[in-house]
């Protein structure tokens, strides 16, 4: 089923303990065991209902507590969970309170009838899923269809309807479920291709952040899947014909719920499917047109991203290179599908026809930023032990977008030749230049500035506070930069660390909000430690007075001072 460590991931070590401890107390009962789920009611602050499902390898919960209604999961699922995983063998997750199963056996069957007919009455959950147990069991397609059109519907369905929502999109999975179990194939064929019809539609129309709807739907379509090989088509022409529906389906889903359908379906539609499936896929690859560089990169072709898909996905079957290569170059509208080919060549450790690929990207879109391309190079470089080429090609990328992560290239292969030091002056050199073009071309914009943010963040990735300081000092760098400054400059120079946090106090107070609040006094509380460092416990409280005077007006900053008690 699952097993505990799995548990402890999708809930967390906390919510992991607390449920473990709900289930321990014995808080959980009035389980419901189903083929492939569970419902039950944890007693927490307040008596929770909590619904359980098992999607292939996947745990989807629902639980009307705060924490679930978030779509989390919560302790209560944690305690679920944890019941249902040892309803087989422990005593303590009995599914009903003790003697109630004796009772049920000493009931006359028209007793028993008017008991469930009374419990269905008041829970319609319960009478829902019994109508869906018969119509299933008797396999009225009629009826079935009605339910699954009811279950959809088409009004809109916020976020927060969602979870209800999808406690009725599992009973159709539960149905279909029931049609298999009870050898209902054809039917399952029919319903479940229905049902996934109908939500794909459906889905344009509601909130399914959390994808509770299209897991529900990719799960039909492994029951579509399931039903088909419960009973495969009964001779060539109706595996054919299957090929021809699932080809249609996988190029016209809305949501790639029939994605890679020829390899799913393989066993299903035999060779003479698979023989029709590529067919159709070539007659529709020779409908499409090469893009040269820069041609369609604008819009996206939906059907041509399919098309081109399962073309590969033959291709890579079979283990053809060279068919791979020759599919992805039908399409160079981009300098990054040069790069997958050249990616195709190097795995198939074919480096030369890799470099040209990559070579002819670069030239193909000069003025593109094309740092990937490069940085395959420079491992090409490196593995032919051209270390000067991999210098040259690392300050390309710096000096056409200098960043962080370009610096850390520039430094690894300048170390290599023994070149840092010269690297490392013109590329702050560069750096500068780079800022004073940028003040140049905002100078008259109230909204874009440049500031010496990137200078101060490589003098701190050299490990030169000092430099970083003088940087932050005369242009200026962004709130977290002066934090990280100063906790680098706290032990060697408090003073300065203390103005690189002091001057941030009151904009972050004046952002008016309890976290904010908590954060200034963290700030407060730092530099007091500092200030004590600095010998200048003096002008800290001085200035923590300014501060409580200055806010006197913000209660909640005020309290939260005196609770960390920086003031009296």
């Amino acid at each position: 089923m699952f097993e505990k460590e799995q548990l402890k991931l999708w809930a967390g070590s906390g919510a992991y303990g607390r449920g473990e401890d709900y289930y321990r107390r014995g808080l959980v009962g009035d389980l419901a065991i189903g083929l492939s789920s569970i419902e039950a009611t944890v007693l927490g602050t307040y008596p929770y209902q909590v619904q359980l499902r098992m999607r292939g390898d996947i745990l989807q919960s629902d639980c009307d507590c705060p924490v679930g209604l978030r779509s989390e999961f919560c302790k209560h699922c944690v305690a679920v969970a944890l019941a249902w995983q040892d309803s087989g063998t422990s005593t303590a997750t009995v599914s009903e309170p003790e003697g109630l199963k004796h009772w049920l056996k000493e009931k006359e069957p028209d007793e028993l009838i008017a008991l469930v007919l009374e419990i269905s009455r008041n829970n319609s959950s319960v009478e829902k899923d019994l109508l869906l147990k018969i119509a299933a069991r008797s396999a009225d397609l009629k009826s079935l269809k009605q339910m699954i059109r009811k279950a959809i519907g088409s009004s809109f369905i916020d976020y927060y309807e969602m979870p209800t929502y999808g406690r009725g999109l599992a009973r159709i999975g539960s149905m279909l479920e029931e049609l298999l179990a009870n050898r209902h194939a054809e039917e399952a064929q029919q319903l479940s291709l229905y049902a996934i019809e109908r939500i794909a539609k459906a889905l344009e129309n509601m909130d399914d952040s959390d994808g509770i709807a299209g897991s529900e739907m990719y799960y039909w379509q492994e029951l579509h899947l399931q039903a088909w090989q419960m009973k495969p088509p009964p001779d060539a022409q109706s595996r054919v014909a299957l090929a021809r529906e699932l080809f249609e389906l996988e190029l016209n889903a809305s949501w790639d719920e029939f994605y890679s359908a020829c390899q799913s379906y393989a066993d299903v539609i035999g060779k003479e499917g698979i023989a029709e499936y590529r067919r159709l896929i070539e007659a529709q690859w020779e409908l499409l047109p090469l893009l040269k560089p820069g041609t369609g990169r604008d819009s996206f072709d939906c059907k041509r991203w399919k098309i081109t898909n399962m073309k590969e996905a033959i291709a890579k079957a079979s283990g053809d290179i060279d068919e791979l290569i020759r599919i992805k170059s039908l399409d160079l509208s981009d300098a990054f599908n040069y790069l997958k080919i050249a990616e195709l060549c190097r795995d198939a450790g074919r480096h030369d026809d890799a470099v040209e690929w990559v070579e002819r990207g670069i030239a193909a879109f000069p003025e593109d930023w094309n740092a990937s391309l490069k940085e395959f190079l420079i491992s090409d470089c490196v593995r032919r032990g051209q270390h000067d080429r991999a210098v040259t090609l690392a300050w390309e990328i710096f000096e056409q977008s200098p960043s962080e992560a370009a610096w850390e290239c520039l430094k690894t292969h300048a170390i290599h030749i023994g070149k840092w030091d010269e690297w490392k002056s013109w590329a702050l050199d560069h750096v500068r230049d780079s800022i004073i073009r940028e003040k140049r071309k905002y100078a008259s914009s109230r909204y874009q500035s440049a500031d010496h943010s990137l200078l101060v963040k490589l003098h701190l990735m050299e490990h030169d506070p000092e430099s970083a300081w003088q940087e932050a000092r005369s242009g200026g760098c962004h709130a977290q930069l002066w934090k990280k400054l100063g906790n680098a400059l706290s032990d060697i120079d408090p003073k300065r660390a203390i103005v690189c946090i002091q001057h941030l106090v009151a904009p972050t107070i004046e952002r008016t909000n309890n976290s904010a609040y908590e954060e200034a006094v963290s700030m407060m509380e730092l530099i007091g430690i500092w200030s004590k460092a600095a010998g200048d416990c003096d002008s800290y409280r001085q200035w923590i007075a300014e501060i409580s005077l200055r806010y006197k007006a913000k209660r909640n900053l005020i309290k939260l001072m005196r609770l960390h008690q920086l003031l009296p």
